[in-house]
């Protein structure tokens, strides 16, 4: 039952926390207390895990130079013991394998030099020694046995690994500083090698690039080892439309498919669903398993299930953890408040509370839906 998963990983919680602020100085505690990772909600993906900030590839497509615009590639300065304490002070955090889904990258490439690679690798050493939660990494590497081996020795055994490649032939424009498609079918060949569970990040889908692409990609793919595929539209801003009209006809294209064209850091996505159907519908004809975003590899690969939004359920309904009536009201006197309304309606979880309870409504709402992995409204009387 629910009830007892929640308390199980709130005690392991308190455990963890004090044995780490008793380990680390109390400065050491105190950065890891002010780190961002220490207050973010998790994304649908999970929480993302930065061991960098920024990223210099120069990939036309991304959203990073927007975000970071001309700062220089910053490794994040917190050691592996306080990134973990960091996480166990997020009131929206539970570890443990039924706990927060962690997402290692989006905001740089994990692998992008050596220091960089290092951070991740014991960031990653330190969620399977300490934490236990279910990891993705997605990355655009240079390929090294080094960094499989590293990785064999540091990610825990069921860790999601996805890998992007988008386009074949506009690689050079595209991604001028990025390791070449072919070297990243070499880095998967070896993970699925190693026994990681290894999937083709087919993001974003380019209109006039990725779409006619698809079918040689998912072959090389499928030659590397690889059984799965996630699939994900492109998103642009004013910045991006300006980089990406060195592709020519494609480029118009991507502005045809632009619901407007955004101003200032503001991002878009583009009209890509009948792009992602027919990509998915190859996929699939190939015997590629495609999965709707990236959490949902991390679940599969992990053996866990999911029907906590719109694009799922992923995996069967079956593996869902029981939840009841009596669950759910448990689970909610664990914050010490105690529901005036519960009602369970397929995978929809709907709570009601007494207005004072606002400042626990986006925590229990965040935590009930990690360990229920079902769709969670906590509304307020």
């Amino acid at each position: 039952m629910i009830d007892r998963l929640l308390e199980r990983a709130l005690e392991e919680k308190l455990r963890l926390r004090d044995r780490l602020e008793s380990a680390l100085s109390k400065r050491e505690a105190e950065r890891a207390r002010q780190d961002p990772h220490a207050r973010r909600k998790p994304r649908p993906c999970g929480l993302t895990i930065h061991p960098a900030v920024g990223c210099d590839r120069g990939c036309l497509y991304c959203y990073v130079p927007s975000i970071i615009k001309e700062r220089a590639v910053e490794v994040n300065p917190l050691s592996p013991e306080q990134l973990v304490l960091s996480l166990l002070e997020n009131p929206y955090f539970l570890p443990g394998a039924n706990g927060t889904l962690l997402a290692i990258g989006s905001i740089t490439e994990p692998f992008l030099n050596e220091t960089i690679s290092l951070k991740t690798i014991a960031y990653a050493r330190a969620f399977k020694h300490l934490l236990g939660n279910p990891v993705q990494i997605a990355t655009k590497p240079h390929y090294s046995t080094n960094l499989v081996e590293a990785l064999a020795s540091a990610l825990e055994p069921r860790a999601s690994v996805l890998v992007t490649i988008v386009t074949l032939r506009y690689a050079s424009a595209l991604e001028p500083k990025a390791p070449a498609p072919e070297e990243r079918v070499e880095f998967m060949k070896a993970l699925v090698e190693r026994g990681f569970y290894t999937s083709l990040f087919l993001r974003p889908v380019i209109p006039g690039v990725t779409d006619m692409e698809a079918e040689e990609i998912f072959r090389l793919s499928l030659e590397a080892g690889v059984k799965s595929v996630v699939i994900g539209t492109l998103r642009v801003n004013k910045e991006i439309l300006d980089r990406l009209r060195v592709l020519g006809e494609p480029y118009k294209l991507i502005l045809s498919r632009a619901r407007e064209v955004p101003a200032g850091r503001a991002q878009v996505a583009i009209s890509g669903g009948d792009l992602k159907r027919r990509i998915a519908d190859v996929a699939r004809r190939l015997g590629l398993v495609v999965y709707p975003s990236s959490c949902s590899a991390n679940i599969a690969s992990h053996g866990l299930s999911c029907a906590a939004c719109s694009m799922g359920p992923c995996g069967p309904l079956k593996r869902l953890p029981r939840v009841d009536h009596d669950s759910i009201c448990s689970s909610i006197e664990l914050f010490g408040e105690r529901p005036l309304q519960v009602a369970v309606r397929g995978s929809v979880i709907t709570i009601k509370l007494r207005r004072q309870a606002r400042r626990h409504r986006d925590v229990i709402e965040t935590l009930l839906q990690t360990v229920a992995k079902r769709r969670v409204m906590v509304l307020l009387e």
